[in-house]
């Protein structure tokens, strides 16, 4: 590929980020579930939730790209996974906002994938899939349907605090089923370990950090899962770190071989 073809690709990748982060509202609503203005049942759960989305997830899948992209097809995965979570909480939620992130994720990835420099290595090569990455998101499987599933529930009845809460990308009670949706999506990609899986693995593991220690802090906010499932979103978000640390390092480490007695 040309170098005018490199240097567009990598400039749109850093262009995208900074889209999502600041007018996704990305950085503002992913601070703002660590302020607090004294309401106890404030919007901080409703941003962080989709804060996590435009200020972390979306990020890391763009920015990923930048050093290797021939290497990273997961990456560019991760950007079609997050579209597919917003057009099925949208559907779901009756939030036509929601289609808003759609159309904009679908474009970015098309502009991407027409300049990507290494268009061949694109291909998917699927590897057999690693069990426990894959058993830690059916571990999460049901929470994630349930809580998406309530979310939905509370968008199409238009519940407060929709206004409040909501951004032109969609957010509010929409921004926390797409969160649900796009943890467990995020850890079956991981699992499926395509090229550069490691950054949906790490996705999905911030993702479910961040959200439950905001509300592990908010327990009693709208679209809080409370400390207790607050804190085991925290432990399941250590776990597949681990866990896809552990298999990246099974794979670097030579096979151990036993020496031969002598003759």
């Amino acid at each position: 590929p040309s170098r005018a073809r490199q240097a567009s690709f990598r400039t749109l990748l850093i262009l995208f980020s900074l889209v999502w982060l600041t007018f996704g509202f990305g950085i503002i609503d992913l601070a703002s579930g660590f302020l607090t203005d004294g309401d106890p049942r404030g919007n901080q759960v409703l941003s962080a939730a989709y804060g996590v989305i435009a200020g972390v997830v979306l990020p890391l899948a763009f920015l990923a790209q930048l050093g290797a992209p021939g290497r990273s097809v997961a990456s560019l995965q991760q950007v079609a996974v997050v579209a597919l979570a917003f057009a099925l909480a949208g559907a779901l939620g009756l939030d036509p906002l929601a289609f808003i992130s759609v159309a904009m994720l679908i474009a970015m990835l098309a502009v991407l994938l027409w300049l990507h420099p290494a268009r061949p290595q694109l291909a998917v090569r699927w590897r057999p899939r690693d069990t426990i990455i894959a058993a830690l998101a059916a571990l999460a499987m049901i929470p994630a349907v349930v809580y998406g599933l309530s979310m939905a529930a509370n968008q199409r009845a238009a519940l407060p605090p929709v206004d409040e809460a909501s951004r032109p990308q969609a957010g509010g009670w929409t921004g926390a089923a797409v969160l649900a949706i796009v943890i467990v999506l995020l850890a079956l990609l991981a699992a499926a370990r395509t090229s550069g899986w490691r950054v949906p693995a790490w996705s999905a593991a911030a993702a479910a950090f961040v959200f439950g220690l905001v509300s592990v802090m908010n327990p009693e906010a709208p679209g809080s899962v409370g400390s207790v499932w607050g804190s085991l979103m925290i432990a399941w978000g250590l776990l597949v770190v681990a866990a896809s640390e552990l298999v990246a390092r099974r794979r670097i480490l030579p096979p151990m071989t036993t020496p031969r007695e002598p003759a």
